[in-house]
């Protein structure tokens, strides 16, 4: 089954009120736990007065969420069921709610959880994902542009250049590419 990943790599946001509770749906690109671990703690500080700030992650090896203390099974999980359902990986939503008031239902929390999250992965759009693994070539001098060229037609990423006696190029390639 192929797997797919947010087109956009900056945030995309929605918003919705549901008898006076704010829901805020915040999307990122993530690549490893270490960066959903500082967009967390950033988001907690920033939205400090929050009642609740549930999320859901899936990278290509693991995922996990959190309801953040609203009934199990209403908040973090639905927002993960959709990013299982478009197979969606390296992304990380977060949904902040700001309490109306007004409690709500687990059916209509998470309905309104739900809601705002797709319409977030919407806005960020999708693209096929590609696992890469990393390699290297040791070449001439002379060889270096003409090698450069064949990787990046084969849609290699180069990652670095070293220039000694020799050039080592460095580069990450889909897997499965065929040389």
């Amino acid at each position: 089954m192929d797997k797919f990943e947010i087109k956009k790599k900056e945030v995309t946001t929605s918003e919705l009120v549901v008898k006076k509770s704010k829901f805020i749906a915040k999307v990122y690109y993530v690549d490893n736990t270490n960066k959903i671990n500082e967009i967390l703690e950033t988001n907690k500080k920033e939205f400090k007065d929050a009642r609740h700030i549930v999320y859901a992650y899936r990278l290509s090896n693991t995922g996990k969420f959190s309801d953040d203390k609203e009934p199990q099974g209403t908040a973090g999980k639905p927002i993960y069921n959709i990013l299982e359902k478009e197979n969606l990986v390296n992304v990380l939503v977060i949904v902040i709610r700001y309490f109306g008031g007004i409690l709500l239902g687990a059916g209509p929390l998470t309905r309104a959880y739900s809601t705002v999250a797709n319409d977030a992965i919407k806005l960020s759009g999708k693209k096929e994902y590609i696992e890469y693994q990393k390699k290297e070539i040791v070449c001439e001098y002379k060889e270096e542009e003409n090698i450069k060229n064949k990787l990046k037609k084969q849609h290699c990423v180069i990652k670095e250049i070293i220039h000694t006696d020799k050039v080592t190029i460095k580069f990450c390639e889909p897997k499965g590419c065929r040389k």
